[in-house]
């Protein structure tokens, strides 16, 4: 899978039984799926298979050759820029039908995702590759983090427990911090940010609610 696919398809696992729903055609191995993009001027081309993954073809129609210029981030040249949004979202769009997050273990975790995609249309961001479990999420307006989830040992946060945990990290106020149910914010100004061990101890109602406040802290 190249860098331009891995980017969107990180900590995904497929669904077997979801491709051919969503409109691909299985040939042999490999399942593959075609759409007009750019007003019909291009044609794109996704195909996904266990062993390459998930790869993308765009083929200029008046030309009948392939256009690669779409995979060079920042390229914004002639159509590349349109191509490469379209792609993009063909592909979220397959990764939304036809995928599932593995990044987190933790249901609270998952639960957290699915409620931040439902209410405010975020994806989690893996932004390094050494640690493909931590997740963050920014404002669409402003590019500001307002959330992220990590997975970290509980002693790293002053709790007492040795043991890997994911925990969710929001903005908020430092003086809520009672090293039971409410951490100083990981890896992040603890001025500005608390964290939350994703066990149970905290109920998903409270939890989401912090990820709202912060949401709103993230826009001033």
């Amino acid at each position: 899978m190249a860098k331009f696919e891995q980017e969107i398809f990180a900590n995904q696992k497929p669904i077997d039984d979801a491709f051919e729903k969503f409109g691909f055609v299985k040939q042999k191995d490999v399942f593959v799926f075609k759409k007009d993009i750019v007003e019909n001027k291009f044609l794109l081309v996704v195909e996904y298979s266990k062993k390459q993954g998930v790869s993308t073809e765009v083929f200029d129609k008046d030309f009948n050759e392939p256009y690669t210029l779409y995979k060079v981030k920042g390229f914004s040249g002639g159509f590349s820029k349109q191509v490469r949004q379209e792609v993009e979202d063909v592909l979220k769009d397959i990764k939304k039908q036809c995928f599932k997050n593995t990044a987190f273990d933790e249901k609270l975790s998952l639960d957290i995702v699915s409620y931040i995609k439902k209410r405010r249309g975020d994806d989690p961001e893996h932004l390094w590759e050494k640690f493909p479990r931590y997740a963050v999420f920014r404002r669409q307006d402003n590019a500001k983090w307002y959330a992220g989830i990590f997975n970290v040992n509980a002693q790293k946060l002053g709790a007492t427990e040795d043991k890997e945990v994911e925990i969710l990290i929001v903005r908020g106020n430092p003086e809520d911090v009672d090293f039971k149910t409410v951490f100083p914010g990981w890896h992040m100004n603890k001025k500005h940010w608390i964290s939350f061990i994703l066990d149970g101890r905290v109920p998903f109602e409270e939890l989401v609610k912090k990820v709202d406040l912060s949401y709103f802290f993230a826009g001033k």
